[in-house]
């Protein structure tokens, strides 16, 4: 009886952990359960750019609340910068070096990841193949309209040879322009 009642005790702290960490609720929460994998290729000449990502319900929960509470904020700062490499929600293949909203990104291929800076703004993580990492800043502004899920749209630029990826969540949106390196 006694041992019966410590494995339903074990088996609800487990849940408990397992959700309360932002990678695995990212990957395991209710609502992230059926998750579309998207994924996008921008073709010009032999050059290409593909992009895919996990369309992830990310603009609310306990991980926002946490972020905004000061006392909590600093914590869940550093488990969502954590689970970057670990469980990244996307991936970035490159057959020739870019820039990336002003960020130099060598060929290869790259994951993904969600981070907070140090002010606790929102920036692309990116961590290539030998563990290199690069952070492209995320220039969100409000928008009326309101997205639930997670979106990394890749488009045409406006001038040849170049291309953007629109990135939104919640009311926020940004653009990064892909440029060929100098």
């Amino acid at each position: 009886m006694i041992s019966s009642w410590l494995r339903r005790l074990a088996t609800v702290v487990g849940a408990v952990a397992l959700l309360s960490a932002p990678a695995m609720a990212q990957k395991m929460g209710s609502t992230n359960r059926n998750a579309p994998a998207i994924r996008q290729t921008y073709t010009v000449g032999n050059q290409s750019i593909e992009l895919g990502y996990t369309a992830i319900t990310w603009a609310t929960g306990q991980w926002a609340a946490a972020l905004k509470d000061e006392a909590s904020r600093g914590e869940w700062r550093a488990r969502i910068n954590d689970s970057a490499p670990k469980s990244p929600l996307g991936s970035l293949k490159l057959t020739t070096a870019l820039n990336i909203g002003g960020v130099k990104v060598d060929p290869g291929a790259w994951k993904v990841g969600f981070t907070l800076n140090d002010e606790f703004a929102w920036q692309i993580t990116l961590i290539g193949e030998g563990g290199a990492t690069l952070q492209v800043p995320l220039a969100l502004k409000e928008v009326d309209e309101s997205q639930k899920r997670l979106m990394l749209a890749l488009a045409a630029g406006d001038e040849d040879g170049t291309a953007k990826i629109v990135v939104a969540f919640g009311n926020s949106r940004c653009n990064l322009v892909l440029a060929p390196a100098k």
